[in-house]
Parts: structure tokens; sequence; C-alpha cells
């Protein structure tokens, strides 16, 4: 697709239906999203850019209901991203459900070796195509937009057919395609984690360390600061940040002005810092508190996940991928553990997860060739 590929302001949900419309080929289209998060408690979206060969659809999601896009991702059209599971995510919200198949560019681009690329970064290196990323800032809840932010919109889903072209002929040459629709197919079923309001207080730091006494107190502090910036629709550290009630768990405050003594640059807000003193005058029931679970591993397990580590960043290395792509410390930690790591699908098998399963079985060893490291 080429930048000069016209694009639409889309403003009513009937506008939206006439696009689809025009493409019921199952064609594949490029897909992205903009929304403003930081700023109130939920997540709001703003825009959804559609793109097809012949046209660009920018869709006023203010205005527009986004939920007739279902059909589009119901079909079998393939839906072309880059870093596609943040639009998902959003996406759940307003339309309930995902594309049932698409193809993420940045995968693709770190099963070829690249180190979480940037869009404009492959745009660079694959297409000689610079992009303007200087309204990257732009409030996209804002009408009207300026014709610099709507090209800018545009320019994200403008190149993602011909990126996808050239990173499937790539993966196609190293054996990797397989890999890649793996890869997306299995990102398609990651949702991202909620944690219930009784739990949020795992968040705050070293929350496992604290004493008993304070993780209540953190638990009951942090459901109460969320229960009032959901009615309020505002962030919960914009009431009190979690340094604020960690230096509270500290010195317990004896009156509100303690309260805004420790929110410091952002003062808290006078009910819920009246709330504060009275959680600390009483904690609660010990009975209540939800602990949070032990991430680590037994002390003794220590050393095989960093020799586990080490020997998967050598074989990403190897093979020219991207090493986080291939597993995480907690991917490792979860594999070690039995449980349901990403490790198992079946191209970090091939790749990987074989070999060290027999490294486990103790059928192989490690060995040093040079200075690097391999399962033999």
């Amino acid at each position: 697709m080429a930048s000069d590929v016209p694009y639409y302001w889309i403003d009513s949900t009937s506008a939206l239906a006439d696009v689809l419309g025009r493409h019921r080929d199952g064609a594949p289209y490029a897909l992205d999203t903009e929304f403003m998060m930081g700023r109130t408690y939920f997540t709001r979206l703003a825009l959804v850019q559609l793109g097809w060969p012949d046209e660009i659809a920018l869709v006023d999601a203010t205005k527009v209901d986004v939920s007739i896009l279902a059909d589009l991702f119901d079909s079998d059209a393939l839906a072309l991203t880059h870093a596609g599971l943040n639009d998902f995510d959003v996406l759940d919200a307003v339309v309930g459900r995902r594309p049932r198949r698409f193809f993420d560019t940045q995968v693709a681009a770190q099963l070829l070796g690249w180190t979480m690329p940037s869009l404009a970064g492959l745009t660079s290196d694959l297409l000689d195509v610079t992009l303007d990323k200087s309204e990257q800032r732009t409030d996209w809840l804002v009408r009207p937009l300026s014709d610099a932010a709507l090209a800018y919109a545009a320019s994200d889903v403008a190149h993602l057919h011909e990126l996808r072209t050239l990173l499937s002929e790539k993966l196609t040459a190293q054996g990797r395609l397989a890999w890649c629709e793996e890869e997306c197919a299995t990102q398609l079923q990651k949702r991202r984690v909620e944690l219930r309001v009784e739990q949020l207080w795992w968040q705050l730091p070293r929350a496992d360390t604290m004493p008993a006494k304070n993780q209540l107190l953190a638990q009951r502090l942090c459901a109460a600061r969320d229960e009032l910036a959901r009615e309020l629709d505002k962030t919960p550290s914009s009431l009190l940040g979690d340094p604020a009630i960690v230096a509270l768990l500290k010195r317990p405050p004896r009156s509100v002005d303690d309260v805004f003594k420790a929110a410091g640059a952002k003062p808290a807000h006078r009910g819920f810092a009246n709330e504060v003193v009275a959680i600390f005058k009483s904690p609660g029931d010990p009975a209540t508190l939800e602990k949070p679970p032990s991430n680590r591993l037994d002390d003794e397990l220590t050393p095989l996940l960093n020799v586990l580590g080490a020997l998967a960043t050598q074989r990403a290395r190897d093979l020219d991928i991207d090493a986080g792509l291939v597993a995480s410390k907690n991917d490792l930690t979860e594999y070690l553990r039995g449980g349901d790591s990403k490790l198992h699908t079946q191209w970090r098998r091939d790749c990987l997860t074989n070999d060290l399963d027999r490294l486990l079985r103790g059928d192989a060893h490690v060995s040093v060739r040079g200075n690097l490291l391999a399962i033999t």
C-alpha cells in the first residue's frame, strides 16, 4: 500500500457500514487504534484506522458505533497490525471480540532478528520511508483533529500491507512463516490480567515483603482508592500515588494534613484523605487479607534458572531472533515449575524447549565452545 492512498474521515455508523460493505471480499486489512489513557480511570478509544490497498478509513470512535466491526473481525479476512495486542485490549471492551486471524509485523520482525522494532523503524529499514512521528502526543479525543494528526493516523496503517509482503517473504525463506503464524495465534489468546479490587495492593513496591499489618492496610487503601477513582473516572494515582501509600504505611497519619503531606505534589482528594485516616484507625479483619502469589522459585533452583536464561539468550542469538520473544525470565520460571509456559508452543519447542527438556532429563549437557554456550 503506497503512502498516497486516500484516507477518509468516518464520523457516522452508516458511513462505516458503507466502508465495510465495499470490503466484503475477505481481503487483508490493516488495523490500528488511537486511544487515551493515563488521565482517566477508563481507557477511551478515540480512533480506529482501517486500511485496504485502495482506501484508508479513519473512524471517529467518539461518534461511531464501532461494535459493527464485529462482522469484519469474525470473518476470515486477515488483520495486519503492528504490536496489535495493545489495540486488541482496547477493542475488547467496545467491539467485544478480536480479529479471528492477524499478522503482526512486530512479531514477524522479531523472528527475523529485530529487537522490539517500532513501525517507523521497520518502514525505514525495509521501505526506505520515513514516518513523521511528530504527532505522537496528540490528544486524540480533541475534535476536529488537525490535518497533521489525520496524516499521522493514516500512516500507521498505510504501509502494513507492504511490510507484511516483505516480512512474509523473508520468513518463508528461513522456514519461519509457520512460527510467525503460531505466535500470532497464541498472542490472540492473551488477555490483560485484571486484578480483583482486593488484589490491587499486590502492585505496590515490595508488597510481598511488608509486615502482615501493613499488607492489610495496603489492601484496604488500594481498594478504597480504586473505588473512588472508578466513581470519579480519575486515575487512582491522581487521588494518592503508590509512593504516598508506601510512605503512609511507614509513618501512619494522625490527621488529614498528614495524608496531604505524604501526597506531596499530587494532593489527595479530601474525602478520600478522611477515609485514609479512618482506615489506619481501624485496619480491619486480618482474615480478609488476600496475599499475593509467590513468584519466586526455591532458592536452590535459582542457579538453574540463570543457566536456562543464558542458554535461551544464546540460542536466540544463534538463530538471530529477538531474545525477548523467545523466553523471558517469567516464562522460564513457569517452565521450571511445570506450569503453562509459552515455552510449550511448537515453534519454541523446535528452536529451544526440546533441548531444555533433554537437559533437565539428563540426556544432554551444557558445553562451552569458544565463548559460546551450547546444549549437546
